[in-house]
């Protein structure tokens, strides 16, 4: 994930970042490069308690076939201890062609599935997270601003069962 404005993710309601990386599947030919690729981190629905993550990553397989994944978390307090398993499920299709929103339905499911991200792994990719640019201050500030983002929609979600009000 790459913001390049905190200040603006944080206030947009799409929460929308660019996505970079490699796209790792034996069943498409091992590693590829993520060509393009969205994420929205904690988007508002309808439902105050309930928020959504959105990915779409462009990439094309071994034979050079054009593929969009798309990638879908619902994150809602279900009944019982289900944050870990709301938010590190992700419901996937894959997608022919390197498609956009607007073209999703159309678009042929060529494979879908769901990939959860186990404690560990999650462990491992927060030590990749890097602030970039400005002074020390500025870049632990835009930390604390997207901290404060992530931790203030999972209290949206989960907290509303401890109290009305945010701790802080």
């Amino acid at each position: 994930m790459n913001v390049d404005n905190v200040d603006a993710f944080v206030t947009n309601p799409q929460h929308e970042a660019k996505i970079t990386g490699i796209f790792q599947s034996n069943l498409f030919g091992g590693s590829r490069p993520v060509q393009d690729g969205a994420f929205n981190l904690f988007v508002d629905l309808n439902d105050p308690t309930r928020k959504a993550m959105y990915y779409r990553l462009w990439f094309s397989d071994a034979q050079g076939q054009e593929l969009t994944l798309l990638g879908f978390k619902d994150v809602k307090d279900d009944p019982g201890n289900d944050i870990w398993d709301d938010t590190s499920t992700l419901y996937t299709r894959i997608l022919r062609g390197h498609v956009t929103a607007d073209d999703d339905t159309a678009a042929l499911t060529i494979a879908s599935g769901i990939i959860k991200i186990q404690m560990l792994d999650f462990l491992q990719q927060l030590t990749t997270f890097r602030v970039e640019g400005g002074t020390l201050t500025d870049r632990t500030g835009a930390l604390a601003r997207f901290g404060r983002l992530f931790m203030g929609k999972l209290w949206d979600v989960y907290g509303q069962q401890i109290l009305l009000f945010g701790p802080i």
